[in-house]
């Protein structure tokens, strides 16, 4: 059985702390599930949350499954109570060093490296953030700021791709640089097509002769009117962006470190060899091959006796009782 406890870790997405997360009123439970407790996703096309949105948006996260998991774990290395009260008072008193009280985690769960996206928030220093946290930390480089920051600079396609390319190129020569990365599933959506240079060109003339130009790609939301065009351009910097993450070879992890992922394998094969399988362990597995005979028999009772008919089972089920809603 392999004991994987003392194995080292490599954080690989990795948004660095909220500035306010060294203050002794600090929650941390408000950082679990999608978006914690953070509301501005819902401020688009005009509109703006409500106090009821922001309260259901609160009484979804405390219900989700991973806030729990977060409460328990969270209150276990804080040795208090698994509720939101005792770990913000029992964090308090830990985090007034807040250095120590960072770097304690982390040597608790055996971090050695952290890969971070520089994409949110803007201005991210590895340096500061691997002087805080004690560990090496590594970058993740998104293209739409790229993108956003040198359209207006640009006129044609054809300096767009060569100013791109530049900036690409420049970061990939950063060894603290390891990889590309795009949130274009949350602009334009992941049906990413390659197209012809001629169709993204016009693309492109279409938006910078709009009356939407000036700004346009460093938005999330784009008038509805340039939406098609956007999306054009879009999905052809990211083909070119894979282009160059080939050619490059920003996109190995290995370049977080060899040393440091070599060191994987043998400490695995050390932890495998080193550890005996008690019995416990044994009637666990004992009892999940049973689970799986089980389930590989319930299979086979189901099958169809006739040839390409499968057996009736029809019954009748309650109504559902979660609403459903498009909204």
């Amino acid at each position: 059985m392999l004991e994987l406890d003392d194995l080292p870790l490599i954080d690989q997405h990795v948004h660095i702390f909220e500035r306010e997360s060294d203050q002794p009123t600090f929650d941390p439970l408000a950082t679990f599930s999608l978006g914690g407790d953070w509301v501005d996703f819902l401020d688009s096309g005009g509109h703006k949350p409500t106090d009821q949105e922001r309260n259901q948006l609160q009484v979804n996260q405390r219900q989700a499954m991973i806030y729990h998991e977060a409460m328990h774990a969270v209150a276990g290395y804080l040795g208090c109570e698994p509720n939101r009260e005792a770990i913000i008072a029992a964090r308090a008193k830990k985090a007034a060093d807040y250095k120590s009280y960072v770097r304690g985690m982390y040597r608790d769960i055996n971090l050695e490296s952290n890969i971070v996206d520089l994409g949110h928030p803007k201005n991210v220093s590895l340096a500061e953030f691997e002087a805080l946290t004690g560990v090496p930390a590594f970058g993740l480089l998104r293209i739409e700021p790229v993108i956003g920051e040198i359209w207006d600079q640009q006129d044609s396609l054809a300096g767009l791709e060569k100013a791109f390319e530049e900036r690409i190129r420049k970061a990939a020569s950063d060894p603290k640089i390891i990889s590309l990365k795009t949130v274009i599933a949350y602009r334009t959506g992941l049906e990413l097509k390659p197209l012809a240079s001629s169709v993204v060109s016009t693309a492109m003339d279409n938006l910078k002769q709009g009356p939407h130009a000036a700004g346009l790609f460093a938005k999330i939301h784009v008038p509805r009117s340039t939406r098609d065009d956007v999306k054009r351009v879009r999905d052809h910097l990211v083909w070119r962006a894979l282009e160059l993450s080939i050619r490059l070879l920003t996109t190995s992890p290995a370049r977080a470190g060899r040393k440091l992922l070599a060191k994987y394998p043998t400490a695995v094969a050390r932890n495998a060899s080193a550890t005996p399988t008690s019995p416990a362990a044994r009637r666990r597995i004992r009892q999940r091959q049973a689970r799986m005979n089980r389930a590989i028999d319930d299979r086979h009772a189901t099958t169809s006796s006739t040839p390409g008919r499968a057996r009736r089972m029809t019954r009748h089920t309650s109504v559902h009782a979660i609403p459903r809603t498009d909204t």
